[in-house]
C-alpha cells in the first residue's frame, strides 16, 4: 500500500514498487521480476526491473512527484559507466528522456509545483539497460496539501527524510522562482509582437485592395463592371430632330418693305434701271439664318450684270478711266512742279448700237 508522512504542512504518499494496486507495469513482450533481494538500500528492501522497451505507470492526484530508481548489489565500479535510459512523461507533457544516476538518494525525475486537486499520470518507459546494471523501479512519491483526501486503502507511515527533503527544496525553489520572476514576460512579449504583425497584416490588405489599385487608375476590388448603357439609362434622353424650317415665298413684296439700300452714284441709267429692276425682283421672303442685306445685296449684283448683257456693255472695252494720284510729275530729277495731266472727273457710260 501507499504510505504518508507529514512534512511542513504537506503529505508525502510513497508507492512502493510493490504497490500493484497503485503502480502499473506492462510493455510488449516484457517481463518484469520483482525481488527483494539484490539491490543496495532499496525501499522496503523491494525494486521491479524490466527489460527494454518495458513501462511501468501510475495515477495520482498531488502537487509534486518524484521517482526514485534501485542500484544492484553488486554493481562494479566498470559497470556503473553505462546507467540505463529512460523516458518519462508526465500528464500530456513532452516526453524527458533521462540517465538513472548510479545513487540511490537522488530521484531520476521531479516535478512540481503540480494543479492541485487534478489528476495526474506519469509513465516510464525504458530504453537502454544492460544485465549487469538493469532498470530497476523502486518507489514513486508525491505529495498533497494535509487537508486532502487520502485514499482508503492508504496507509499513514514514516517515508524516508531524504524523499521529505528533495519534495521540500523542490516546492520551495518553485515558489521562490516565481516569486522573483515579476510579471510574465513572454506572455507580455507575445503580445505585443502579435498585435503588431495584426496591425502590419491588416494595413498590407487594405492598401492592396483599395489603394494600390485607384493609384494604378484602376477602381477598388468592390467596383464590379458595368455596361454604359447601363450606367446612363436614366441620365439619356431620346433626341428629337429639330430641322431649320423651310423657306416660303410671301405673296406681296412692297418697296416699303425693303430696306434702304446702300447710295449709289447719281445720273447713270445703270443705276436707275437697277432700282427699277429691284421692285420686279422674285416675291420671295427671307430665310432663317440670312440677312436681309445680304439678300439685297446679290439681288442687286444680279440685276446690274443682267442689264449690262442686254446693254452690251460687256462686250465692247471700257475707256480709259484715270485714277486720282498727287499730281505731281517730275520732268526733272533736280526740280518738281505740277503736271499738265488733266483733272479727274465722272465718266458717264457709254453703249453701242447694238
Amino acid at each position: 500500500m501507499t504510505e504518508s508522512a507529514s512534512i511542513d504542512g504537506l503529505l508525502v504518499y510513497a508507492a512502493d514498487d510493490t504497490d500493484f494496486d497503485s503502480i502499473f507495469y506492462g510493455g510488449k513482450d516484457v517481463v518484469w521480476e520483482h525481488r527483494n533481494f539484490g539491490w543496495n538500500d532499496a525501499y522496503n528492501n523491494t525494486a521491479s526491473d524490466g527489460q527494454i522497451g518495458g513501462i511501468a505507470s501510475m495515477n495520482f492526484t498531488g502537487i509534486a512527484v518524484l521517482a526514485f530508481a534501485a542500484l544492484p548489489a553488486n554493481l562494479s565500479s566498470f559497470d556503473s559507466l553505462s546507467p540505463p535510459n529512460v523516458t518519462v512523461q508526465l500528464d500530456s507533457d513532452t516526453p524527458t528522456k533521462v540517465t538513472v544516476p548510479v545513487t540511490t538518494e537522488t530521484p531520476f525525475f521531479q516535478a512540481g509545483p503540480l494543479n492541485d486537486g487534478v489528476p495526474h499520470s506519469i509513465s516510464i518507459r525504458i530504453d537502454e539497460a544492460t544485465e549487469q546494471y538493469p532498470f530497476a523501479l523502486d518507489v514513486i512519491a508525491y505529495a498533497v496539501y494535509q487537508n486532502t483526501s487520502k485514499p482508503a486503502s492508504q496507509a499513514t507511515v514514516p517515508v524516508d527524510s531524504n524523499t521529505a527533503t528533495i519534495i521540500q527544496g523542490l516546492l520551495s525553489s518553485k515558489d521562490a522562482a516565481q516569486e522573483s520572476s515579476g510579471p510574465p514576460v513572454g506572455p507580455i512579449v507575445g503580445g505585443v509582437i502579435g498585435g503588431t504583425a495584426l496591425i502590419a497584416i491588416i494595413s498590407l490588405v487594405v492598401w492592396y485592395l483599395f489603394i494600390r489599385p485607384r493609384r494604378r487608375g484602376g477602381r477598388a476590388f468592390f467596383y464590379a463592371p458595368a455596361k454604359i448603357s447601363d450606367i446612363l439609362a436614366g441620365e439619356t434622353a431620346d433626341a428629337k430632330p429639330d430641322p431649320y424650317p423651310l423657306m416660303h415665298p410671301t405673296t406681296q413684296t412692297s418697296l416699303s418693305q425693303v430696306p434702304s439700300l446702300a447710295p449709289t452714284r447719281q445720273g447713270t441709267m445703270v443705276q436707275s434701271e437697277a432700282s427699277q429692276d429691284l421692285e420686279s425682283v422674285s416675291g420671295y421672303g427671307y430665310g432663317h439664318g440670312m440677312g436681309k442685306g445680304e439678300s439685297l445685296s446679290a439681288a442687286e449684283n444680279a440685276a446690274h450684270r443682267r442689264k449690262a448683257e442686254e446693254a452690251g456693255v460687256l462686250s465692247v472695252p471700257r475707256s480709259a478711266t484715270y485714277h486720282a494720284d498727287s499730281g505731281i510729275r517730275f520732268t526733272d530729277p533736280s526740280a518738281a512742279g505740277p503736271s499738265a495731266v488733266p483733272e479727274l472727273a465722272d465718266v458717264p457710260p457709254t453703249y453701242s448700237e447694238k
